[in-house]
């Protein structure tokens, strides 16, 4: 488990991942660095629609479990996403913070109120569902990802507008 401190902290390591049936089937838990594109670990399918590359898609859980120290309690703790392909509902602690329906744009997310401080385990986990038969494989990189460069931004309680 990491312990993260103030400034902007790279996130992608120490995830699993795990491909079941749906949300709510007992995962089989591998680990996995961001970025990570399951699809491309099986074979092309003449069956599968060219959007898709020709690879399966499915329904995909990610999970993190990370720690934050006491010096950043008196700041906002924001997670930063650059994308997750497709239709992803993101959980710390519990709470259900957002539902992202597609995987063009970036997710900002304040999870202040939801993270323990005090060196206790947080986790983050998201679901992933690409279970449309007709979908998109639009590729930023070589690699196409689920989740990209993800990132933990510590500030100062402050507020500020995002992207504008």
């Amino acid at each position: 488990m990491n312990t993260y401190a103030q400034g902007i902290t790279s996130f992608n390591r120490g995830w699993e991942f795990a491909l079941v049936d749906d949300f709510y089937s007992e995962p089989n838990w591998q680990p996995v660095t961001i970025p990570h594109d399951w699809s491309i670990a099986f074979d092309y399918q003449e069956s599968a629609d060219g959007a898709t590359g020709y690879l399966k898609g499915g329904v995909g859980r990610y999970r993190k479990s990370f720690v934050i120290d006491n010096y950043t309690r008196d700041k906002r703790v924001f997670i930063v996403f650059d994308a997750i392909y497709s239709h992803a509902q993101i959980i710390i602690n519990g709470h259900q913070l957002d539902v992202s329906p597609n995987g063009y744009v970036p997710i900002r997310l304040d999870v202040s109120r939801f993270v323990e401080f005090d060196n206790q385990a947080n986790v983050i986990e998201i679901y992933v569902d690409r279970t449309r038969d007709v979908d998109s494989r639009w590729y930023l990189d070589l690699v196409s990802t689920e989740m990209s460069r993800l990132k933990s931004n510590l500030r100062p309680l402050l507020r500020a507008i995002v992207f504008g």
